[in-house]
Parts: C-alpha cells; sequence; structure tokens
C-alpha cells in the first residue's frame, strides 16, 4: 500500500514566513535520517517503564545520553519520590448464577484485597449513568468507552471516583476495543487507593454483561499488590538556556506499563521530542528565545513528574507548552488547545502552510504533563492522534514496537519543528488565562472531580 506524504523536503516552504532554507534544511534531515527508528527501538527495548522501576530509570539515562549527543545544554535529571507499585496476581470469578473464573489484571494502585458482592454495570461510567444504579456495597463494572455524543471524554479515574464516592466495594473497568486485551491505568496520583480494581477485555466484559441480562450475578474480587518506596525523575535539557526572552517548553512523557513496550504511549511521543531536539539544535542561533525539553517520569501514574516540575520551577517566562503525549502515533493530529485561541490559530496557520492535517479542538484536556502548566494560566496544548476517542492499543498488552510508523513520527515532527520555530523566534505573544478562569471552565465541563483526583 501506497503512503502519500505531504511533506517532502522543500515543499510547501514557500509558503511559511521564516527562511525557506531553514525550512527545507529542517525537513529534508527529518525525512533523510534513520535516527527515530533507533531511537524507538531503544525505547521499547527498556520495556514498559513503569513510574519507579529500573526500567524507568534505564530509559531516562537514555534520553539524557541523547539529549547530550543531539547538542542540549544543561542536559540533566531532576529525581522526585514517589510510592511505587508492584502489580501481583488478580482473580475474578463468578460465584452465583455459576461458577466461572475470568482473565484479569490488578489496575496500578490498587490494594491488595479481597472482596465478595454483586456485580453491577454502569456501562460507560458516565456521571448520569452512576446516578441511575444503586452501586453502594457491590462490585462495579464500566467501559473505557465514551460514547460520541457525549460533550468530553470520561476518564478512568473519574469513573473510579465515582464508585469510591457512591459506596462501591471494587471496580472492574472493560476495555471497549476488541482483541481479548485487558486494560490498565492507574487509580490514584501515586498513592494506594480505596477500593480493589481490575482491568479485563472487552470479550470478558460482554461475557459479564450477558449474565447480568439473565438475573444477578455473584463476583468474588481479588487483588494483590504491594505498595514501595521509590524514585522517578524528569530528564531536562536547553537550546539557549540563558535567554531571558521568553520559554517554549516541549515535552512528552516516557514512562509506561509494566504489561507492554509503551511503543505508541508514549515511546513514539518521546522519539519525536528527541526528533525535535536533533534538528532544532544546529539552528539555535537562528532564534532568541529558550527552548526547553523535558521528558516527563511517572506521568501514567498521575502526571507527578509534571506536577512536580511545575511545583519546584519558575515559570514566568514560558509563552506556550507544547506536550507530545501521542504525537508520532498516527499520521493525522489533533491540537487540543485548551481555549487558548491564539494558540490554536498559530498551529493551523502553520498546518495549513504544509498541507498537514490538524484539527484544533479548543476543549480542556486534563489527564496529561500540559495540564499542571495549563492550571496556571500558561498556554499548552497536548498533540495526540487524531483517530477518534479512547487509547487503541496503549494501556494494553498490545502497545508493542510493531505498531509504530517511523513515517508518521517524521510527520508529526515536520509540523512540530516549524511550530516551534514560529514560537521560538520571539514574534508570536499569546496571552496567559487568568487561573481562576481556567477553574472555572473545570467547573462548567464537569471536569472538577478528576482535576481533583489527579491533584498530588
Amino acid at each position: 500500500m501506497g503512503y502519500a506524504m505531504h511533506w517532502i523536503p522543500g515543499f510547501g516552504c514557500e509558503r511559511m514566513e521564516m527562511d525557506r532554507e531553514i525550512c527545507r534544511t529542517l525537513l529534508g534531515e527529518l525525512w533523510g535520517s534513520d535516527a527515530p527508528g533507533k531511537v524507538i527501538r531503544a525505547l521499547t527495548g527498556f520495556g514498559g517503564r513503569f513510574g519507579g522501576t529500573q526500567e524507568e530509570a534505564q530509559a531516562a539515562q537514555f534520553i539524557a545520553q541523547k539529549m547530550l549527543e543531539y547538542g542540549l545544554e544543561e542536559v540533566h535529571l531532576e529525581s522526585f519520590p514517589i510510592q511505587g507499585w508492584k502489580r501481583g496476581p488478580a482473580t475474578l470469578k463468578t460465584i452465583s448464577p455459576r461458577r466461572r473464573e475470568f482473565p484479569a489484571i490488578a489496575l496500578p494502585y490498587s490494594p491488595a484485597s479481597q472482596v465478595e458482592g454483586e456485580l453491577v454495570s454502569v456501562n460507560q461510567g458516565l456521571p448520569e449513568q452512576f446516578q441511575e444504579v444503586d452501586v453502594k456495597g457491590k462490585i462495579v463494572m464500566a467501559s473505557s468507552d465514551t460514547p460520541d455524543h457525549y460533550p468530553r471524554w470520561v476518564h478512568r479515574e473519574e469513573k473510579y471516583s465515582l464508585a469510591v464516592e457512591q459506596g462501591a466495594i471494587g471496580f472492574v473497568f472493560v476495555n471497549h476495543y476488541p482483541g481479548c486485551l485487558p486494560v490498565t491505568g492507574s487509580l490514584r496520583s501515586g498513592k494506594t487507593a480505596e477500593l480493589p480494581g481490575v482491568g479485563v477485555s472487552r470479550e470478558t466484559g460482554w461475557a459479564l454483561e450477558r449474565m447480568l441480562v439473565q438475573g444477578p450475578v455473584s463476583l468474588e474480587l481479588e487483588v494483590q499488590a504491594e505498595a514501595v518506596p521509590a524514585s522517578s525523575q524528569n530528564v531536562v535539557g536547553y537550546l539557549n538556556a540563558d535567554s531571558q526572552l521568553g520559554e517554549i517548553v516541549v515535552c512528552a512523557h516516557y514512562d509506561g506499563h509494566d504489561i507492554a513496550q509503551g511503543a505508541l504511549d508514549n515511546g513514539a511521543g518521546v522519539t519525536v521530542l528527541l526528533e525535535l531536539a536533533r534538528v532544532l539544535a544546529p539552528l539555535r542561533d537562528r532564534f532568541p528565545r529558550r527552548i526547553t525539553f523535558i521528558a516527563f517520569g511517572a506521568e501514567e501514574i498521575g502526571l507527578i513528574g509534571s506536577q512536580v516540575y511545575v511545583r519546584e520551577h519558575k515559570l514566568s517566562g514560558v509563552v506556550a507548552v507544547l506536550n507530545l503525549d501521542g504525537a508520532g502515533r498516527a499520521r493525522n493530529m489533533r491540537a487540543v488547545v485548551n481555549g487558548f485561541s491564539q494558540l490554536g490559530r498559530l498551529i493551523a496557520d502553520t498546518a495549513s502552510a504544509l498541507g498537514a492535517r490538524v484539527t484544533v479542538d479548543h476543549r480542556l484536556s486534563i489527564a496529561s504533563d500540559h495540564w499542571p502548566f495549563v492550571e496556571q494560566g500558561i498556554p499548552g496544548c497536548q498533540f495526540s492522534p487524531d483517530t477518534g476517542r479512547g487509547r487503541g492499543w496503549g494501556h494494553t498488552p498490545a502497545d508493542t514496537l510493531d505498531k509504530v510508523d517511523v513515517r508518521d513520527i517524521r510527520e508529526n515532527a515536520s509540523l512540530l519543528a516549524l511550530l516551534i520555530l514560529r514560537l521560538a523566534e520571539g514574534k508570536t505573544i499569546i496571552p496567559r488565562t487568568d487561573p481562576r478562569q481556567i477553574a472555572q471552565r473545570v467547573r462548567a465541563q464537569g471536569l472538577e472531580r478528576l482535576v481533583n483526583w489527579i491533584r498530588l
């Protein structure tokens, strides 16, 4: 099957405001190098890189080494303590109307616990659906899906928090993608959660739903897990480290889950980050602003790395935050700009000049590393694949290297490199927002529960 390229070196450059030769050089370097393939293979070779593990620490050292190799300045690791979590076996059994065991995996930060009770389904786990079912003293089952007609995505942690608030005793999270793939995902931000929770496949969820149609189902749920002291780290490097003319933060989380390689989520995004560092470093004399590259640790267990970074750094000079949690996974991108309309226009204009397909979404996006910045009123955007709601292969054992297409990494990096140059040249001012207005939007969109749940 052929692969149509929007970007070949030089194509569309005459429509960019910046120097045409710089544009041609960037695109030529991105499309002519085998560096991204080598990087993504190395990253997936470290395994899942779960927060606080040796795999995550090894990946951090590798990223720091690449930043140095590519010419970033003052490359360093910023370590921070976390509560680690070790997965043990999980058991999910129906007791009545008949005994049957189903495959399940513990959800990160689930406590070690055994419960028995009636199973109830809340379908996709929307807040309204929780109001329709009495879950007190019962084991709640919710799908990872959010229906297309719903105005926002309902995150796993929000569904779990609703179960906790309404008195459930256990939580079963069902993958809405087929393939007998149990789904994982943290229940709490870096601390032991209240109720035992497991992830199951779509097929297991459907089997349980069919049993519920016939009558009450009694379920036994057991999780074995251990909380342990651990540490994680952010990897930071700069271009124009001493500049006082503004700062562009480009970031991606490099940690993943212990059940897969984390190739798409977020090995691909880290590879895009490093590609941007590689091709922009030789051009540092062409732009006055500082570019800060950050590979965040411990994102999957509650945005811990980014929350720590925002708490410990001065952010007065930050002009914009570009979060690559999702970049490199697909040819087309969705840019969620969190209401920062000028940033959205700049992204749309850059994409149009190159013939790139980017959907600009003005809604709030909370569950990734740009959010601690946005919550402070700093313009921030998350770049994710424009392939519909949900993670696809992400958070399942199928998130493996074979799912990555290096051409998608190159194509996404091409747009982002030119966007960053336009931001870094110093002509663009994107107004900040009063944090109180961000808080008002959180309440208006029904996201307050999720924000409070994620916050350390």
